[in-house]
């Protein structure tokens, strides 16, 4: 897991062999992403604030837990810079798009690719006696009492905008009781 504090020289030569063109500019997007996800803070809120709210999120993940962000930074960046196409990055199923609508959970981000609507975050699991394509969770009593069952099972939290079909995978997990 990423755990580099905000701001050290080891930033960018820790991002450099992941594929980042430049961890200068990852690192003002993320700043400013995080911006964003803080503004509840007010008025009182500072540049030290929002390091240690992202690096919060950056390390809060615990074992078996991955983070997809830097995957989605570079795929956001091929598309920007005429790698990919619209029709490559915007390729949500239509089930995924219904998901997202009907039992996602809706948040503050815009879609990345059209700016136009908010993204959800659609969780599925997978695991034993549950059906080859995953179960989509729909709340937190099902997520938990997923959770109690015997075997391992694992959690994929996928974005999607369901206007123009964006979607990447944001983290995967294991339930543990």
């Amino acid at each position: 897991m990423f755990t580099a504090e905000l701001g050290s020289a080891s930033l960018g030569a820790s991002l450099a062999p992941l594929g980042v063109a430049s961890a200068g500019l990852w690192l003002a997007h993320a700043l400013r992403r995080a911006r964003r996800r803080f503004r509840w803070l007010g008025a009182s809120r500072t540049l030290a604030d929002v390091k240690q709210g992202l690096n919060a999120a950056v390390t809060e993940a615990g074992p078996g837990n991955i983070d997809y962000r830097l995957s989605r930074q570079h795929t956001l960046m091929q598309w920007r810079s005429g790698e990919l196409s619209r029709l490559q990055v915007c390729d949500a199923q239509s089930e995924l798009r219904r998901n997202a609508v009907h039992c996602g959970t809706a948040t503050v981000e815009r879609c990345p690719i059209c700016e136009a609507h908010d993204l959800a975050h659609v969780t599925y699991v997978f695991g034993p006696r549950l059906p080859s394509h995953g179960r989509c969770v729909t709340s937190a009593a099902e997520h938990a009492r997923l959770a109690q069952r015997k075997g391992e099972f694992t959690g994929y939290v996928v974005e999607v905008c369901a206007g123009c079909g964006w979607n990447h995978l944001v983290r995967s997990y294991l339930l543990s009781p």
